[in-house]
């Protein structure tokens, strides 16, 4: 879901670049882009993170008994 998203928002930025007609449609859509991404990049690190520290812990968790 989280990558459908982020696909979703980079195809909304990729075809504003193509069509330039009015500027202040593009500057929004830029905006829109931004305030969507960032937290999705953000939160997907976190995700990634918690997912390897449990990995982790499961390895350790195995190996010490």
């Amino acid at each position: 879901m989280q990558m459908f998203i982020v696909i979703l928002c980079s195809s909304l930025s990729l075809s504003t670049l193509f069509e330039r007609n009015f500027i202040e449609e593009y500057d929004l859509f830029k905006t829109i882009f931004l305030i969507f991404n960032i937290p999705l990049v953000y939160f997907s690190i976190l995700v990634n993170e918690t997912n390897l520290k449990s990995k982790l812990n499961n390895h350790m968790d195995k190996t010490t008994h």
